[in-house]
């Protein structure tokens, strides 16, 4: 086991160092597209506001969650083990780039969050294990507990490595079948790591446990 931290600043007031963006590597029209076929709506995504609003999730089940750069902490309405879901990844930020994506799972009895444990697991974004501490760090900040805080090692598998992943094949309106083409370009892979915080506010709680081998 060792210690996930929650660095939010620099050492001795330094500039915090920058963090990983990841920018999406699929085209969000056709994913849009399959939502309205599907008669999915944007409105249905979960924004988290407050820690109790993860309540609202299946308790154990695994979801889809994204942090865009300049957007809030999306979780998809529905579990992702849900067969032909369309609330992919893409969708939950809007195609932005994002600090964190992956899975979700959030453990509650009577209304109280006993283990909430994320993941990098984003195909479409692809990140590295580094990302999950932005995601940490802003559950925290709606008020998740920092004891209750897990990171699960769940290395994508990247779409353009996985042609039959993508394009994905929708049904328009005349029921003729298309299939959108989209050319990808892996970024520079980042380095993942682990520190300790230098967030004084968290340096007082419980240090996060990090669940990878």
């Amino acid at each position: 086991m060792v210690l996930l931290g929650l660095a939010t600043r620099g050492v001795c007031g330094a500039p915090p160092a920058p963090r990983p963006v990841f920018d999406c590597r699929v085209p969000l029209a056709p994913l849009m597209a399959k939502l309205r076929a599907a008669g999915g709506d944007v409105t249905r995504i979960l924004y988290v506001e407050r820690a109790v609003d993860l309540t609202r999730l299946k308790a154990g089940a695994r979801y889809k969650f994204s942090l865009p750069v300049a957007g809030r902490f999306a979780i998809g309405p529905e579990p992702a083990e849900v067969s032909g879901s369309v609330y992919s990844h893409p969708i939950l930020s809007g195609g932005r780039p994002v600090l964190a994506a992956g899975g979700i799972r959030v453990d509650h009895e009577a209304g109280k969050l006993v283990k909430v444990t994320v993941d990098q697991d984003s195909q479409s974004y692809c990140p590295t294990a580094d990302c999950l501490q932005a995601a940490l760090e802003s559950l925290a900040g709606v008020g998740v507990p920092v004891e209750v805080l897990r990171v699960e090692n769940r290395t994508p598998e990247c779409v353009e490595n996985h042609p039959n992943l993508w394009p994905p094949i929708w049904v328009k309106s005349d029921a003729a079948a298309t299939t959108p083409t989209a050319n990808f370009s892996a970024p520079a892979p980042v380095r993942a790591t682990t520190a300790v915080s230098n967030s004084p506010a968290l340096q007082s709680k419980p240090g996060i446990v990090d669940v990878r081998p």
